[in-house]
């Protein structure tokens, strides 16, 4: 039988993928992360947050400023690791070795220059539960002057992709 309620999610792991990260940002990356798993856990008290760092980074320097943020946040999370030693994946890649790393409920794939909103885990966890055929949200980005950010991009041209194929950077 299904319950006209929805579940209350319990589990949410989120990965960020850095590459000679701008350690100053990713701190304010990571206090708002944690403003709002501090928020969604008004809601849903035993809500587990699981964090993961993946450090695509060139320099064991990179590793080491990661460190230090993890020094400073690990014991606002459930879990907090830092995954490193691979080289740089590319941003989707790093997301996706994240991802087999859980088996949280949800997951949150963080930009490492993305400040959320307090409320943002608790409003998508919410739309989420609501319609059990919702399997992805989007964000609404805004920029400092409130102004939308289109996030979403078209699928690459044939061109593009061969020249991406190529690493050539012209057009991509």
């Amino acid at each position: 039988m299904i319950s006209a309620t929805p579940s209350i999610a319990q589990t949410l792991s989120v990965s960020c993928v850095t590459y000679a990260a701008d350690t100053e940002l990713l701190g304010r990356v990571i206090a708002a992360l944690v403003t709002a798993v501090t928020d969604a856990r008004k809601q849903r008290p035993t809500l587990k947050v699981s964090f993961m760092l993946v450090d695509n980074g060139p320099s064991a320097d990179d590793l080491e400023r990661l460190r230090q943020l993890e020094a400073l946040y690990q014991e606002k999370f459930d879990d907090f690791q830092i995954l490193t030693g691979h080289g740089n994946l590319g941003y989707g890649r790093g997301n996706n070795v994240a991802i087999a790393l859980t088996n949280a409920e949800y997951h949150l794939i963080l930009n490492p220059d993305a400040i959320l909103n307090c409320d943002a885990i608790n409003n998508a966890l919410s739309h989420m539960e609501q319609d059990e055929k919702l399997a992805l949200a989007a964000p609404l980005g805004i920029d400092r002057n409130g102004e939308p950010q289109f996030l979403a991009k078209r699928f690459p041209s044939p061109i593009v992709l061969t020249l991406r194929l190529m690493h050539i950077s012209i057009l991509t």
